[in-house]
Parts: structure tokens; C-alpha cells; sequence
């Protein structure tokens, strides 16, 4: 179920490229990975800016103007981070220089070959394990950025994409690998493929499906109205009660790779 998006976000949006075009500050050039996922932000997040506005901004690569609108930057240092806590816990650290690598270089690759990286290798089950915790903190960061937003523009996105990961589906969990954490992860040879990133996230949303109890879509609608997650907590109820297609919206990602609720 889709609903419209509001007019404001277009209006806020061509705000921002205004202020941060008037500041007099110094030109900084986004890199190579940045501006790539830039555009895919942009496409996705933002489908009512133009394609001449989107590529207008993509051409000229100005960072700061381009993190004023899309937050690109600071998803990237949350995935960077996540996946320096998840690494540390097995003895391998990122190189210092990964952050600008990522945001600036023109040149990653080769600019990554000559930063200082104990070289690793890992079943493709432990790395989609590695890349699915990351996932959880770049998605929660997003939830964390946009609950207020979604409750104050009267729900303009899909209710799904503010559960916890394991109800927002492998589409969505997709887009996440693809945009922030890939460009990261291929880096360091951490990479993994479509299907076993899909089975990893089936099993995982298996568990918890399992954990909460939910079996159907009345266990589902229970377990969300008790669901404690970020801002979404003291509207939650009000929410269930106002939209009745809420609950199928989410139970169509479960059904979509899980068995569980048929």
C-alpha cells in the first residue's frame, strides 16, 4: 500500500540546495563511492526531485551541498563504525584513513591497497552475518533520523520501513547492502552475493518471528502494538487503529522470503 508523499519534503529540499549554495565555503569534492551512492539516494529517497536537479547535483560532486539533502556522509560513518565494532571483536582493525577513503578519494581502490589492512577470509554465511548487523545499524540510524518526520507529514512512506530489520524485508534490506554498507564491505573483500545475503536475512527474520510469537497476522498486529522501537513507541497503537493496511504492508515483506505467516 502506498501512500503520496507530501509536497514539503520537495519544498525543504530545494531549500537546502538554496542555503548551502549562498554559504561562502570552501569547495570540497565528493569522492568516487560517495557521489555513487549519493545519486542512489537521491533516485530512491527523493523520487520527486527532477532527473535534471539529480544529475545537476551528481555532476558538480560538491559534498557539502550534496550531505546538506541526503545525510550520505554520516549513514556512511555509522556503517563505517558498526563494522569497525563488529571486526574488532575478531582481532581486525580498519585502517585510520577508511572514513575519507570512502567520502573523498577519487580512487578507493587503489587508495585502500596502499592503507594498512590485515587481509582476512570468511565462509560467505559469517560475512552476510558481519554485513546484517551492519545493515541493523545503518537502518536504525534511519529510523532514529526520520520517525518524527513520518508521524508529522501523516505516514508519507510505508509504515513497514520504521519496523526493526527483520519486519522491513530483503528489498529494503537490499537497498541498505547496495547503498552503504557494499561500497564499504568490497573494500576489504567482504563482500557476499544476492542469495546468501538472502538466506542469512530469512533465517534471522525467521528467529525472530519466533522469538515474538508472531505466527499470523493477529499475533503480528499484537506484537507491533507492544513493540517498543525508537519514537515509533507512544503512537504505535493510535497508528494500528487509524490505517488497517498497516499490518498487511508488513506482513507482505515477511510472506515475501518467510514461510512463517501464510
Amino acid at each position: 500500500m502506498r501512500r503520496r508523499r507530501s509536497n514539503l519534503r520537495t519544498v525543504d529540499f530545494l531549500e537546502e540546495v538554496k542555503k548551502v549554495e549562498k554559504e561562502e565555503t570552501e569547495f570540497i569534492r565528493a569522492g568516487k563511492i560517495y557521489r555513487k551512492t549519493a545519486e542512489m539516494v537521491l533516485e530512491t529517497e527523493f523520487p520527486e526531485v527532477s532527473i535534471e536537479q539529480r544529475e545537476r547535483l551528481i555532476e558538480a560532486a560538491d559534498y557539502k551541498r550534496l550531505e546538506a539533502m541526503t545525510n550520505v556522509g554520516d549513514y556512511f560513518k555509522v556503517a563505517i563504525e558498526a563494522l569497525r565494532t563488529e571486526l574488532d571483536g575478531l582481532g581486525i582493525y580498519l585502517p585510520s584513513a577508511m572514513e575519507e577513503i570512502v567520502l573523498y578519494s577519487e580512487m578507493p581502490d587503489k587508495d585502500m591497497a596502499n592503507a594498512s589492512f590485515y587481509y582476512f577470509n570468511y565462509y560467505s554465511g559469517e560475512k552476510a552475518e558481519i554485513i546484517l548487523e551492519i545493515i541493523r545499524a545503518v537502518h536504525n540510524y534511519w529510523v532514529s533520523q526520520s520517525t518524527v518526520k513520518f508521524f508529522n507529514e501523516s505516514k508519507t512512506e510505508e509504515f513497514y520501513r520504521f519496523m526493526p530489520v527483520e519486519l522491513v524485508g530483503i528489498e529494503r534490506v537490499k537497498y541498505f547492502y547496495s547503498a552503504f554498507v557494499e561500497p564499504v564491505a568490497s573494500l576489504l573483500g567482504l563482500t557476499v552475493g544476492s542469495s546468501c545475503l538472502e538466506r542469512a536475512y530469512e533465517t534471522m527474520q525467521e528467529y525472530y518471528l519466533l522469538q515474538e510469537g508472531i505466527l499470523d497476522e493477529d499475533t503480528l498486529c499484537d506484537a507491533l502494538a507492544r513493540m517498543d522501537y525508537y519514537a515509533l513507541a507512544p503512537s504505535i497503537e493510535n497508528v494500528l487503529e487509524s490505517d488497517g493496511g498497516i499490518v498487511a504492508d508488513i506482513a507482505a515483506q515477511i510472506r515475501m522470503y518467510n514461510p512463517v505467516l501464510c
